[in-house]
């Protein structure tokens, strides 16, 4: 039983931790590239409520709309730049700790170990009116990554629970048939009962193995009642005749002396010691 649960619940353990590393691995692989679409996105919107700003060469209006990028923690600062490289406007979260390039990136996208930038142009009717450049914290997305696989691992350990107990239950199936046939068997070494059999179950690999078990214990029951009844006829037969029998088992060298063929020679049964010293002895030549 042990062994078909352990076989169970480690094949379904197996599957299910492959299947979540595969999961992990794939939102691993692409939480970067989805920080990207989001923050050009953004880039996207911000662009287009400072294009006002930059036709009129406000600003202050420019810096207010920047400003309330402070409202997501993941955006570490954020630039517009005017039509001639300049910059128009500027906001960092942490104006000591951040380094905004005085001209717009040549690179759309920058990701190193700490942080992605995203710069985009703003355009007005297909026309350049200026350009803005978002960095934003890569840390934040990793501890949102990591939530994620927390939450995955929850799953996958009441998954495996789960697992555990079917294991448990479906195990039955196997080990029950199994657990009968070895009984069975044992019956019959111990107690020499050809007579046992096992309870037909379904019409499977281990029902026929059932139903072979039962068809040779009939066989060896049947021969072993031929066997006894052919024993009997002989001892019936030997009683009949009166006769005096010997047997000698060469391989073994052991001899078997009939009470009849004691008395026969004048000896009764306890007399003589069946061996083959004493049919030497009393087939000797001179004996008296």
């Amino acid at each position: 039983r042990t062994k078909v649960v352990l076989v169970i619940f480690m094949t379904s353990a197996i599957a299910l931790a492959m299947a979540c590393a595969a999961f992990v691995a794939y939102e691993f692989s692409n939480v970067r590239s989805r920080m990207v679409s989001q923050l050009a996105a953004m880039a996207g919107i911000v662009g287009e409520n400072c294009k006002a700003a930059l036709a009129f060469g406000d600003r202050n209006d420019a810096g207010k709309t920047l400003a309330g990028l402070r409202a997501d923690n993941r955006i570490l600062a954020a630039a517009v730049y005017s039509p001639d490289g300049g910059l128009f406007a500027t906001f960092a979260r942490v104006p000591a700790a951040t380094v905004i390039p005085p001209s717009p990136p040549h690179q759309k996208v920058t990701i190193d170990q700490r942080q992605v930038a995203v710069a985009s142009p703003i355009e007005v009717d297909g026309r350049s009116v200026g350009s803005l450049y978002l960095v934003a914290d890569l840390h934040t997305f990793e501890d949102q990554f990591r939530e994620f696989a927390r939450a995955g691992s929850g799953v996958l350990l009441v998954a495996l629970l789960v697992a555990a107990l079917l294991a448990y239950r479906l195990q039955r199936v196997v080990a029950d048939p199994v657990l009968r046939l070895v009984t069975a068997a044992q019956t019959v070494a111990e107690h020499q009962d050809f007579a046992v059999r096992v309870a037909p179950s379904d019409s499977d690999e281990l029902g026929l193995l059932a139903d072979t078990f039962n068809g040779m214990l009939e066989q060896i029951e049947g021969r072993d009642r031929a066997l006894r009844e052919s024993e009997a006829r002989y001892a019936l037969a030997v009683r009949g005749a009166q006769d005096g029998l010997w047997d000698w088992n060469l391989e073994s060298d052991e001899i078997y002396l009939a009470p009849r063929w004691k008395e026969m020679l004048g000896y009764d049964d306890a007399e003589l010691v069946s061996s083959v010293e004493t049919t030497a002895v009393t087939r000797a030549p001179g004996r008296t």
